[in-house]
């Protein structure tokens, strides 16, 4: 079995040729270990059955448990679920780009899926540039430790992907936090970096806007009015 090929692209500004040597594995069906800013993970086109079946297979995954999908756009969630509760939007405001997937209802009935924005050039060029919806999971075998290097993705992977970018170390180290809106209220499932306490302040916050048609000044004094007596309740 030979090794898989090691590509190492600069994480602040990505080697355009690179990237797109990545991307073109990726919509020939092949698979390529990246780094987020969570940990290293495997992409791989979902709409490809042959690249999902191998995907399993190195992955060594349950049957019928589903990949999340990573997006390089808040938007294009639209194009994935109909979902539109607020509470959705004023997360992904917060956090995407960043550390945490939603799981949202699916188009496909009776499904659901799981999305990330990742926080990470490499990553989000790589999405750009693959032009096809990228399954990504984090690159070690089920029920391992997810990686947080090349070198430690390449442990247990080496050989059975056809490219490996060497993008450093992560940011956190930790898996993102999956956040389901299937539940009767948005529910950490999975703690990574958010917390559920997290997920509930930013829920419940609340923005008000103060409008004067007249004298721009009467909206600054109403905004502390209203502020002072906030604090006093």
């Amino acid at each position: 079995m030979s090794k898989t090929k090691i590509l190492k692209i600069n994480p602040s500004v990505p080697e355009p040729e690179k990237i797109a040597e990545a991307a073109r594995i990726i919509r020939q069906g092949g698979l390529v270990i990246f780094p987020t800013e969570t940990v290293y993970g495997i992409a791989a086109d979902s709409n490809n059955p042959k690249a999902m079946e191998r995907l399993d297979q190195v992955k060594r995954r349950s049957e019928n448990k589903p990949y999340s999908i990573l997006v390089a756009h808040r938007g294009i969630v639209e194009n994935y679920s109909n979902y539109t509760n607020p509470n959705l939007y004023k997360l992904i405001d917060k956090y995407w780009p960043g550390p945490m997937t939603i799981v949202v209802p699916s188009k496909q009935v009776e499904h659901t899926i799981g999305i990330r924005m990742p926080d990470h050039t490499i990553a989000l060029r790589l999405v750009e540039e693959s032009s096809c919806t990228i399954a990504a999971p984090s690159a070690n075998l089920e029920g391992k430790k997810a990686p947080t290097n090349v070198t430690e993705a390449l442990e247990d992977l080496d050989g059975l992907v056809d490219l490996a970018i060497d993008g450093g170390p992560v940011e956190f180290g930790i898996s993102s936090s999956i956040v389901d809106f299937t539940k009767p209220k948005p529910t950490v499932t999975r703690e990574g970096v958010i917390s559920q306490c997290d997920v509930d302040r930013t829920i419940n916050k609340k923005i008000v806007l103060f409008v004067c048609t007249g004298n721009s000044c009467r909206s600054v004094m109403a905004e502390y009015l209203f502020k002072s007596q906030a604090h006093r309740s």
